[in-house]
């Protein structure tokens, strides 16, 4: 067992620098989020959100995981529900609302999911219509 913290030791030495002080599990602990289309650097730039620190594993609440500490995969959407009063209902989607790079939604909501915080899911008419930015109607 000796052994094995002090390989861990001058592998976090190798990876964080000789201060201890400086660790931080996020700063190899990450998730990224590269589009599909993004194969050459030009759309990388534009489809590719940057990269956010995760705290945990696999083995944690809020779970993201995957090979040499690069975190692939785990859940992208997560919600709250209250049955005693939906409106006090939250969830948490990512990247964002949209898949379409460029929309100011195709993002927004990392930073959110990155730091484990929740919007809030309303369900009542009269709380959707105090929220809505934008009514959208569809006709035949």
């Amino acid at each position: 067992m000796l052994k094995s913290i002090e390989e861990a030791v001058v592998e976090a030495k190798s990876k964080h620098g000789a201060d201890p002080s400086k660790w931080r599990w996020g700063s190899l602990h990450k998730a990224s989020f590269n589009h599909s289309l993004s194969n050459n650097q030009d759309w990388k730039a534009l489809m590719d959100l940057q990269e956010v620190e995760r705290g945990g594993d696999a083995n944690t609440v809020n779970n993201t995981s995957g090979p040499g500490f690069r975190q692939n995969h785990g859940a992208s959407y997560r919600q709250i529900l209250d049955v005693g009063d939906w409106d006090n209902s939250v969830g948490t989607n990512v990247p964002g609302q949209s898949a379409q790079p460029g929309s100011r939604h195709y993002g927004d909501l990392l930073p959110m999911w990155a730091d484990g915080k929740y919007f809030p899911l309303l369900f009542s008419r009269q709380k959707v219509e105090s929220m809505s930015k934008d009514r959208l109607v569809l006709e035949p």
